[in-house]
Protein backbone atom coordinates (compact mmCIF):
# COMPACT_ATOMS: atom_id res chain seq x y z
CA UNK A 1 0.00 0.00 0.00
CA UNK A 2 1.43 3.28 -0.67
CA UNK A 3 1.29 6.21 1.08
CA UNK A 4 1.79 10.22 0.37
CA UNK A 5 3.90 12.05 2.29
CA UNK A 6 3.28 15.78 2.86
CA UNK A 7 0.83 18.50 2.61
CA UNK A 8 -1.93 17.52 -0.25
CA UNK A 9 -3.46 20.92 -0.47
CA UNK A 10 -2.61 24.58 0.01
CA UNK A 11 -4.07 25.06 3.33
CA UNK A 12 -2.40 21.59 4.58
CA UNK A 13 0.68 23.36 3.93
CA UNK A 14 0.13 26.94 5.26
CA UNK A 15 -0.68 24.89 8.41
CA UNK A 16 2.15 23.08 8.51
CA UNK A 17 4.59 25.87 7.07
CA UNK A 18 3.35 28.12 10.17
CA UNK A 19 3.81 25.22 12.51
CA UNK A 20 7.59 25.70 11.85
CA UNK A 21 7.13 29.39 11.89
CA UNK A 22 7.31 29.85 8.75
CA UNK A 23 4.41 32.45 7.26
CA UNK A 24 3.16 32.97 3.92
CA UNK A 25 4.55 35.96 3.28
CA UNK A 26 7.92 34.44 4.71
CA UNK A 27 7.70 31.68 2.49
CA UNK A 28 7.14 33.77 -0.72
CA UNK A 29 10.03 36.37 0.66
CA UNK A 30 12.65 33.00 0.72
CA UNK A 31 11.09 32.02 -3.38
CA UNK A 32 12.08 35.53 -4.18
CA UNK A 33 15.55 35.41 -2.62
CA UNK A 34 16.19 31.96 -3.75
CA UNK A 35 15.01 33.14 -7.78
CA UNK A 36 17.01 35.96 -7.18
CA UNK A 37 20.24 34.16 -5.66
CA UNK A 38 20.49 32.17 -8.30
CA UNK A 39 19.99 34.62 -11.07
CA UNK A 40 22.21 36.86 -9.36
CA UNK A 41 25.12 33.94 -9.45
CA UNK A 42 24.21 33.69 -13.39
CA UNK A 43 24.84 37.43 -13.58
CA UNK A 44 28.05 37.21 -11.62
CA UNK A 45 29.39 34.14 -14.20
CA UNK A 46 28.60 36.40 -16.73
CA UNK A 47 30.14 39.30 -15.55
CA UNK A 48 33.08 37.35 -14.65
CA UNK A 49 33.67 34.54 -16.90
CA UNK A 50 32.74 36.04 -20.05
CA UNK A 51 33.15 39.38 -19.61
CA UNK A 52 36.21 39.18 -17.86
CA UNK A 53 34.95 41.87 -14.86
CA UNK A 54 37.30 41.55 -11.47
CA UNK A 55 35.20 39.40 -9.04
CA UNK A 56 34.53 42.31 -6.99
CA UNK A 57 33.52 45.11 -9.53
CA UNK A 58 31.22 42.54 -10.93
CA UNK A 59 29.83 41.84 -7.39
CA UNK A 60 29.12 45.63 -7.17
CA UNK A 61 27.44 46.37 -10.22
CA UNK A 62 25.52 43.03 -9.79
CA UNK A 63 24.63 43.60 -6.31
CA UNK A 64 22.96 47.30 -7.18
CA UNK A 65 20.76 46.36 -10.00
CA UNK A 66 19.56 43.53 -8.17
CA UNK A 67 18.75 44.86 -4.87
CA UNK A 68 16.27 47.34 -6.90
CA UNK A 69 15.07 44.70 -8.28
CA UNK A 70 14.27 42.47 -5.30
CA UNK A 71 12.80 46.01 -3.35
CA UNK A 72 10.29 46.05 -6.27
CA UNK A 73 9.15 41.85 -6.07
CA UNK A 74 8.96 42.12 -2.10
CA UNK A 75 7.30 45.17 -2.13
CA UNK A 76 4.58 43.12 -4.73
CA UNK A 77 4.85 40.29 -4.06
CA UNK A 78 5.18 39.64 -0.26
CA UNK A 79 2.18 41.10 1.22
CA UNK A 80 -0.75 42.55 -1.46
CA UNK A 81 -1.01 45.20 1.67
CA UNK A 82 2.26 46.38 1.52
CA UNK A 83 1.11 47.93 -1.88
CA UNK A 84 -1.48 50.15 -0.39
CA UNK A 85 1.17 51.98 1.55
CA UNK A 86 3.59 54.76 0.70
CA UNK A 87 6.48 53.84 -2.02
CA UNK A 88 8.96 55.93 -0.77
CA UNK A 89 9.20 55.22 2.59
CA UNK A 90 9.68 51.89 2.29
CA UNK A 91 12.22 52.40 -0.54
CA UNK A 92 14.15 54.78 1.92
CA UNK A 93 14.01 52.15 4.79
CA UNK A 94 14.94 49.27 2.11
CA UNK A 95 17.90 51.38 0.80
CA UNK A 96 18.98 51.88 4.01
CA UNK A 97 18.89 48.81 5.47
CA UNK A 98 20.88 47.50 2.55
CA UNK A 99 23.42 50.21 2.79
CA UNK A 100 24.55 48.64 5.76
CA UNK A 101 23.67 44.66 4.67
CA UNK A 102 25.67 45.39 0.96
CA UNK A 103 28.42 47.08 2.62
CA UNK A 104 29.13 44.11 4.91
CA UNK A 105 28.24 41.65 1.95
CA UNK A 106 30.87 43.66 -0.18
CA UNK A 107 33.69 43.69 2.27
CA UNK A 108 33.07 39.68 3.39
CA UNK A 109 32.66 38.92 -0.56
CA UNK A 110 36.89 41.39 -0.58
CA UNK A 111 38.01 38.99 2.35
CA UNK A 112 37.00 35.93 0.60
CA UNK A 113 38.30 36.71 -2.54
CA UNK A 114 41.02 38.87 -2.53
CA UNK A 115 42.33 38.14 0.93
CA UNK A 116 41.56 34.47 0.79
CA UNK A 117 41.54 33.00 -2.31
CA UNK A 118 38.31 31.75 -2.59
CA UNK A 119 36.41 31.03 -5.53
CA UNK A 120 34.43 34.02 -6.42
CA UNK A 121 31.01 31.36 -6.48
CA UNK A 122 31.99 30.43 -3.48
CA UNK A 123 32.51 33.57 -2.07
CA UNK A 124 29.10 34.78 -3.33
CA UNK A 125 26.90 32.22 -2.14
CA UNK A 126 28.76 32.19 1.20
CA UNK A 127 27.88 35.99 1.53
CA UNK A 128 24.02 35.17 0.31
CA UNK A 129 23.55 32.57 3.55
CA UNK A 130 25.41 34.86 6.28
CA UNK A 131 23.85 38.37 4.79
CA UNK A 132 20.60 36.90 3.99
CA UNK A 133 19.17 36.30 7.95
CA UNK A 134 20.07 39.71 8.51
CA UNK A 135 18.18 41.01 4.80
CA UNK A 136 15.15 38.95 5.70
CA UNK A 137 14.86 40.10 9.14
CA UNK A 138 15.47 43.40 8.92
CA UNK A 139 12.78 43.42 5.81
CA UNK A 140 10.03 42.80 8.03
CA UNK A 141 10.88 44.56 11.12
CA UNK A 142 12.14 47.70 9.22
CA UNK A 143 11.23 48.01 5.74
CA UNK A 144 7.74 46.30 5.78
CA UNK A 145 6.80 46.84 8.94
CA UNK A 146 2.78 48.06 8.46
CA UNK A 147 1.75 51.79 9.79
CA UNK A 148 1.87 51.93 13.79
CA UNK A 149 -1.64 52.29 15.06
CA UNK A 150 -2.45 55.70 16.88
CA UNK A 151 -2.40 55.62 20.68
CA UNK A 152 -6.32 55.58 21.91
CA UNK A 153 -6.82 58.75 24.63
Amino acid sequence: MLYEIGPRTRSEMTRLLRKIGITPERYRYMLIGAGMTGGNALILALFVSVMGVAPVTANWARTIVSNQIQFCLNRWCIDPAQRKLPFWPQWRRHHVLKAGTMIASQCLFWVLVAALSVPYMWAYLICCITIGFLNMTGTFRYVFRSRPKPKSA
